[in-house]
């Protein structure tokens, strides 16, 4: 298994996680680090420690971040190096979900590539799609299909 970290500002990160159990039920090897604006570094740095070794029987942790060079993705990046994890940025749904689902079952690198996948994924213009939609059964209506 594969442990995930979710950080960001505020509460973010734990808004997600509670969000993400809301959807899917209880969560287990997912940790929520929310930095509060009033840490220090050394507590952002302390916290995200807190969290790896809450984690330390994974097999690798993936730290999804919501901002590529924020506080938590910094720290996340300098402890990198200490042990197998992988930093993604740009935290949305579709990536957290996708990472719970897949945590069980896919190694860490894998892992990785498919959670961006699905973050970039969830991104688009639902307006336009859904006008898209719209036009393309008004057409089907109008050929007789």
């Amino acid at each position: 298994m594969v442990g995930i970290v979710v950080t960001g500002h505020g509460r973010v990160a734990s808004s997600f996680v509670q969000a993400a159990a809301d959807i899917m039920g209880k969560l287990e090897g997912v940790v929520a680090v929310d930095i509060l604006k009033s840490y220090t570094a050394e507590e952002i740095k302390r916290r995200m420690e807190e969290a790896l070794e809450e984690l330390k029987d994974v097999d690798g942790v993936l730290i999804l971040a919501e901002l590529f060079g924020g506080s938590s993705c910094n720290v996340a990046l300098s402890l990198a190096g200490k042990a197998e994890v992988r930093v993604l940025t740009g935290l949305n749904m579709p990536m957290l979900l996708k990472a719970i689902t897949y945590k069980d079952i896919l190694p860490l690198e894998k892992l990785a590539e498919v959670v961006l996948e699905a973050g970039r994924q969830g991104i688009l213009d639902a307006t336009a799609k859904c006008l898209a939609i719209s036009k393309q059964s008004e057409e089907g209506a109008e050929d007789g299909r």
